[in-house]
């Protein structure tokens, strides 16, 4: 992935920032999980050596702020571990006060020596800057008068129809899926990353619509979470035993299935908790009405209407990804309609100007584009 694309730096800041959000969240609710310290260490220390195994990449992971998150949830991983051990011997939880203590001067010999260790590499020119494009997406950027820098620094938002066009139907999902993922108990990992993935994507692509490409996977996860939950529970309304007959019956009596009274018959709604109970316990009393919108789901899915469309337009897409080209129409605001030919007339000049060996520096994606018209 790092010699194919330059978007691996996002990736394995994803993979960080969600190792060092769960170990957090673990020590908050007081257990420890030496799988996932495990699970990283290898991640990190095998990825970043085969990573720095490609040319452009080289000792980046180690000199870039922008993976910079990714070696610190290591190193802290690693302070955290230890203190476990001290922990252990203590006999202590982690959360209560000696616990929490014993954490706390791991943590900060740590923090003590990487400030030290900073204070000595970084006069040294050891660290490099965070880019132009980078920096764009957190702070205003400064007009430096170079056009190439200025360019990509000047980012422009994402609209509500630039999400709707390359995510189509997938976009609702995804906003669905949101309220969804905090009660997933079976993969409460999985539930994370993708919380915290499409708040990240999200951000991004509000402060630049390229970037819409990184909710993709997000978009489509959420997709596929709603669909699967809904086609599950609407297919549960076709297959009823004895125990679900007992469970309505219970509903309709204002309690949950082990019989314990939720709501008192002719209660007053007083608070929302009130009223959110007595909506649930009367939909599950209601087997017409839940069995009637589960025959409207699957038959609105096996209509094919909204697939139909989703697939049409992402192969509508798809061919217009796959297929690039040199020259396209545009429409002025004065509603004048011209041919852009600039990359057409650049490519010329370049084959007309240069000798054939020639390397060109460009961007990325400009520069495989060049590559494959050269060749």
């Amino acid at each position: 992935m790092v010699a194919a694309w330059g978007g691996y730096v996002f990736v394995l800041n994803m993979v960080a920032l969600h190792a060092g959000f769960s170990m957090a969240l673990d020590m908050v609710r007081n257990r420890y999980d030496p799988i996932l310290y495990k699970s990283y260490t290898l991640f990190f220390i095998v990825g970043t050596f085969i990573a720095t195994c490609v040319p452009p990449v080289g000792m980046a992971p180690f000199k870039s702020l922008e993976q910079m998150l990714a070696l610190l949830v290591f190193i802290f991983g690693h302070t955290i571990h230890l203190s476990e051990f001290a922990r252990r011997k203590e006999e202590v939880e982690i959360m209560s006060r000696k616990g929490v203590m014993i954490r706390l001067r791991y943590v900060f010999a740590t923090v003590s020596i990487l400030l030290v260790a900073a204070f000595v590499i970084v006069p040294s020119g050891f660290f490099g800057p965070l880019s132009s494009r980078v920096r764009g997406l957190f702070v205003t950027h400064t007009r430096t008068g170079n056009p190439l820098v200025d360019s990509v620094a000047e980012h422009q938002p994402a609209t509500s129809d630039a999400y709707w066009h390359y995510l189509h139907l997938c976009c609702y999902f995804w906003n669905i899926s949101v309220f969804i993922l905090p009660f997933l108990k079976k993969r409460p990992r999985a539930a994370q990353f993708m919380t915290l993935y499409g708040g990240v994507a999200y951000y991004f692509s509000l402060k630049m619509a390229r970037l819409i490409i990184l909710s993709g996977p997000v978009a489509s996860a959420g997709t596929g979470l709603c669909v699967g939950f809904l086609l599950e529970w609407a297919l549960g309304q076709f297959f009823w035993s004895e125990a679900d007959e007992i469970e309505e019956q219970l509903a309709a009596q204002g309690k949950d299935k082990n019989g314990k009274l939720l709501l008192k018959k002719g209660a007053k709604t007083e608070s929302l908790e009130t009223t959110v109970t007595e909506f649930r316990l009367k939909f599950k009393s209601q087997r017409r009405m839940r069995l009637a919108m589960a025959v409207v789901f699957v038959a609105f899915l096996a209509s094919g209407k909204a697939r139909n469309e989703f697939v049409e337009h992402s192969e509508h897409m798809a061919e217009s990804f796959a297929n690039p080209q040199l020259m396209f129409k545009s429409r002025l605001n004065d509603g004048r309609v011209v041919i852009i030919d600039d990359y057409r007339e650049a490519y010329h000049w370049l084959r007309d100007t240069t000798p054939e060996d020639s390397r060109v520096m460009a961007w990325w994606d400009y520069g495989s584009q060049i590559t494959g018209i050269g060749n």
